[in-house]
């Protein structure tokens, strides 16, 4: 279980005292923690029941802000595209991830020394499940009573102030969303390659520079390519986020470089030795070249791993990674 000062703290954060503070405890434990402490529940289940719950308490308050009832039955200041987009935009990763960054309480996180090492704690994904898995332990405290979890979740989503700036005018274009990020890293316009086929159209969206490539499906061209950039942008999105709260340098720039490669299912980087000069007093400069999907950066030192970080650090910066 966690300690009774993170318990305190957490709950004083989420304005909340657990009864059964194992819940609340398992809500912060990460599969990967589990694994290695056996004796510890994960907190997958909580995800399960938070992301579901989380839908009913935005829909109840998009019910309670834009509809009424009179003599003909239900009206809506809205329509069903409206709240669909909306409510899209109130449950989706980046938003959740949002409003768990402003709580701090990842840092309570639990898991395994690998996650650990990766700083997994800080990735939108991550991020994401913690935020559900606390709405999860929240509403079984509650004894599954959704007015009782309403009052307490609902206010750290922060709904109305949402709703008050886009004044219920939200509607989320992915693709402008992945352009506007590769305009703002520097980046050529990402790539679509979209066909139709028996049942529907399929669209594939390339981000050459990350060797990031996801399809999406659609009705039409337009919904294909839609649900492509949606899966690109979170990825984009983690590319950011993983390495928020790690100093690089160049004394950590291969690890970090290598972590990178893995995090994202591409080949490790190569070097290469291609120059050594010596000078008159016998001493070296060496020139190491790190070759990555095709692309390469070069680094220079008096030994070959001082060239080779030189080069990892000059590849992350490359990579718009080192900011």
């Amino acid at each position: 279980m966690l300690k009774k000062e993170a318990l305190a703290t957490i709950e004083q954060t989420i304005g909340y005292q657990f009864k059964n503070k194992q819940l609340i405890s398992q809500a912060f434990t990460r599969s990967s923690y589990h694994y290695e402490h056996p004796e510890e529940q994960s907190n997958e289940v909580m995800e399960f029941i938070g992301d579901s719950v989380l839908s009913l308490l935005v829909v109840n308050n998009l019910l309670d802000r834009y509809t009424g009832k009179d003599g003909s039955g239900l009206y809506s200041c809205l329509n069903e595209g409206d709240f669909s987009s909306i409510k899209s935009f109130m449950v989706n990763k980046s938003f959740l991830a949002k409003k768990m960054r402003k709580l701090e309480l990842h840092q309570f996180l639990r898991m395994s020394i690998g996650d650990e090492k990766q700083g997994v704690e800080n990735s939108i994904s991550v991020l994401e499940d913690l935020f559900e898995s606390i709405v999860g332990a929240i509403y079984i405290d509650v004894g599954r009573n959704l007015n009782k979890t309403r009052k307490i979740v609902i206010p750290l989503l922060e709904i109305e102030k949402e709703l008050d700036e886009y004044d219920g005018d939200i509607k989320i274009s992915y693709k402008n969303l992945v352009q506007e990020w590769c305009d703002k890293y520097g980046y050529g316009k990402p790539i679509y390659d979209t066909y139709q086929t028996q049942n529907g159209f399929v669209s594939t969206c390339y981000i050459r520079e990350y060797n990031i490539k996801e399809e999406g499906l659609g009705n039409n061209r337009k919904e294909a390519e839609k649900a492509a950039a949606e899966i690109v942008y979170l990825q984009l999105e983690d590319i950011e986020s993983s390495f928020a709260s790690v100093d690089i340098s160049f004394e950590n720039a291969i690890n970090m470089l290598q972590e990178y490669c893995q995090s994202k299912d591409i080949p490790k980087p190569i070097y290469e030795t291609i120059n050594d000069v010596i000078f008159d007093d016998n001493s070296h400069e060496f020139t190491v070249r790190c070759v990555l999907n095709g692309r390469y950066t070069e680094g220079k030192g008096e030994r070959v791993k001082e060239a080779k970080k030189e080069a990892a650090y000059n590849m992350l910066s490359y990579l718009r990674i080192i900011k």
